[in-house]
């Protein structure tokens, strides 16, 4: 995707987002492009925006990390720009010895995937043994399982993970944040783009904001694969997502929906559950 077309993604309401945070800067290069949102507050806004239990949105978030295409993973840091882990230290080819296969992958790839993995376990351990591994016999007990979670003691003071990924790749896997719909339209320069421009959602977003006031017949027709990217978003996101979807493209929730009664979704057919179940 061209630079000026990359979305530029605002943090959702009440995240209390900020570009310097007790685990390091959350950006990693100049300009509204740069910023990373912690992997850790990607799960609360999951378990409080879409009221998912602590397992499915740690799941969500590490399945992606651990999957066949993972996203590539930074580190903050206190006193510099957010590093993008994707090339081999020392440390890392000895860390990666801990899990079997990853030495052998590119770089980012085994960066995501050993973060997956390590955060599963840190944030799903069993209460009694976090208890057992931090808590030592005849002083003060640093985990209490009566008062909280291994993910919350983890979180708590500056313990919480610096594993972070860019607001596009949050927004793009697992919902968070918003298109900032004013900035794109802005970003895509005076011409605009045509509708033979339009390649996925954040080009729709750009093409759609322009005709945004426009009377119905003044507006573009909608082409089925736009009502595919602008069902899949809502779908993607749950809660309000409507509304948030038909904003971000200048248009009211209700003409959204009357696009998706005028397009309805493509039934699946018999043959392709069978074609699948033989695969």
């Amino acid at each position: 995707m061209a630079p000026d077309s990359i979305p530029q993604i605002e943090p959702p309401e009440g995240s209390n987002w900020q570009p310097h945070s007790p685990h390091g800067l959350q950006r990693f290069k100049d300009g509204p492009g740069g910023n990373v949102v912690r992997l850790a507050d990607v799960v609360r806004w999951l378990m409080s925006a879409r009221h998912l239990p602590l397992l499915d949105a740690v799941d969500r978030v590490c399945s992606q990390l651990e999957g066949d295409s993972p996203p590539l993973v930074y580190l903050l840091d206190a006193n510099r720009w957010a590093r993008a882990q994707d090339e081999f230290s020392d440390w890392a080819v000895f860390y990666f010895d801990e899990y079997s296969g990853l030495a052998d992958l590119p770089p980012p790839i085994a960066h995501a995937k050993a973060a997956g993995r390590s955060l599963r376990a840190s944030w799903l351990i069993e209460p009694h043994v976090l208890a057992r591994l931090v808590n030592e016999p005849g002083r003060r007990a640093e985990y209490n399982s009566d008062k909280q979670t291994p993910f919350e003691w983890s979180e708590s003071g500056k313990r919480g993970s610096a594993w972070a990924v860019p607001f596009a790749v949050a927004h793009a896997l697992w919902g968070w944040g918003s298109v900032n719909a004013g900035a794109m339209g802005k970003a895509a320069g005076p011409a605009g783009l045509g509708a033979d421009d339009v390649k996925d959602y954040a080009t729709l977003c750009q093409f759609m904001v322009r005709h945004k006031g426009k009377e119905g017949h003044e507006r573009p027709a909608w082409r089925a694969e736009w009502v595919a990217w602008a069902r899949a978003e809502v779908k993607v996101r749950g809660r309000g997502a409507r509304a948030a979807v038909a904003r971000e493209m200048g248009i009211s929730s209700q003409a959204l929906a009357q696009v998706f009664q005028r397009h309805p979704e493509p039934k699946a057919s018999p043959f392709d559950a069978l074609t699948n179940r033989a695969a």
